[in-house]
């Protein structure tokens, strides 16, 4: 690439001028697609992020409900069990 300097004809500048737009634009092109490159993989990771949240939210929103119908469970159990103690009970006081 040459400089140009001072004063010159507008056909020397244009020349110039074209010479270097020509000589960036491998540059250009190759800079706009690793830049291309590098957003579309952050967006996969953003993707991929956001999948992975929703699904250890699913996980853990699967563990609450789960562990709610266990307790659910053995309240019953309990109240069941009380029930029949104090059926045992009453039936022992009416000997």
């Amino acid at each position: 690439m040459s400089c140009v300097e001072g004063y010159c004809e507008p056909g020397v500048l244009l020349t110039a001028m074209s010479a270097a737009v020509e000589a960036s634009s491998a540059q250009l092109t190759q800079a706009r697609h690793v830049a291309s490159e590098r957003d579309f993989a952050r967006r996969i990771r953003e993707e991929q992020d956001a999948a992975l949240q929703a699904s250890m939210e699913a996980d853990r929103q699967r563990q609450e409900e789960q562990r709610a119908t266990e307790a659910h469970a053995e309240a019953a159990r309990a109240e069941a069990q009380r029930g029949e103690d104090a059926t045992r009970c009453a039936e022992g006081v009416g000997r």
